[in-house]
Formats: structure tokens, C-alpha cells, sequence
């Protein structure tokens, strides 16, 4: 993840997920990523598959996934992180009309997981096995502790009142 900040593809995604990206207005630079999909309610990290297309969403067991959230070290501690979730959760609720967002988060990254505790994502370990099965150990880090977690979010207001302030 942290090669797609300093050198990002945005078009290895673009087949299977929804990329969003917030560029420095400034520079250019990209400072934080996103990434939606649709995933199987299976628990299991998500591996290269192409996902189905956004007619299918409503489809049984398929659900909106959030991965790779991710903000550039120089940019950390300014509530980006958050108010990229944020819109994610809208764009889930308002745009996909879907009433919950799954994601992993690696109990080892502490900040991570305190972000997504904070912003009413619930833990579920019963699909700690499922993680675990599906998770790959890279070379000189410790393995991840990846936890599955949900988020029942809010229905979207009614479109005349989406744009009031």
C-alpha cells in the first residue's frame, strides 16, 4: 500500500473497485486513498477477483467493502483519514442505497483501529478464521491480526433534502 501513495496506479484498481483519491490541491501529490468494492459477507480478505458489476449489488451476499484507506505520513493527525471514511459512508448509503460497510482492519495497527472503533464500526471475530486463512505473510513484518467489521450505516436522506445545507 504504501508504493501506490508514493507511486500510484490508479488503473490496477479501477477493474474491480471504486478509487478514491484526494490529490494536494497545491502540489498534486496524492495525500489519501480509498478503495469500495463489492464483496462477498464471507469474512475473508479480499483476493484479485473482478467483482460483479453495480447492477448486482443487491444480489444475495454481496455487500460494500472498504479497503485500503490510507493517508500519507506528512498528512497524518488532520482528520483526513475520518472525512474520507465519512464520504465513503455517504456515497455507500446515498449512491449504492446500501444500509451497511465492511471492512478489515489489522488489530496491530493500533491508529487504524481506533479510528474505525471511534466511528461506530463494530468488531466481528467470529470471521476471525476467515481472515486468518486468507491473509498472507509478508516477508519481515509480523503476520497481520486482520479482524472483520461492519457498520450499520444511516439511510441516506431524501434526494431534495441531500443538498440542503
Amino acid at each position: 500500500l504504501g508504493s501506490r501513495l508514493q507511486a500510484p496506479t490508479p488503473a490496477l484498481a479501477l477493474d474491480s473497485s471504486l478509487l478514491l483519491a484526494l490529490t494536494h490541491v497545491q502540489t498534486g501529490e496524492m495525500v489519501a486513498t480509498a478503495e469500495l468494492s463489492l464483496r462477498p459477507r464471507d469474512g475473508r480478505l479480499p483476493a484479485e477477483f473482478a467483482v460483479p458489476p453495480l447492477f448486482l449489488l443487491h444480489s444475495a451476499g454481496l455487500a460494500p467493502y472498504l479497503c485500503n484507506l490510507a493517508v500519507r505520513r506528512g498528512f497524518r493527525r488532520r482528520r483526513i483519514a475520518r472525512r474520507l471514511l465519512s464520504s465513503c459512508e455517504r456515497l455507500v448509503s446515498s449512491e449504492w442505497q446500501q444500509s451497511e460497510l465492511y471492512l478489515h482492519v489489522d488489530l496491530l495497527n493500533q491508529a487504524a483501529a481506533a479510528l474505525y472503533r471511534s466511528e461506530g464500526y463494530e468488531p466481528l471475530p467470529g470471521f476471525d478464521r476467515a481472515a486468518a486463512a486468507s491473509s498472507i505473510a509478508l516477508p519481515g513484518r509480523p503476520r497481520a491480526l486482520n479482524r472483520y467489521h461492519v457498520k450499520r450505516l444511516p439511510p441516506a436522506p431524501p434526494a431534495a433534502e441531500a443538498g440542503a445545507p
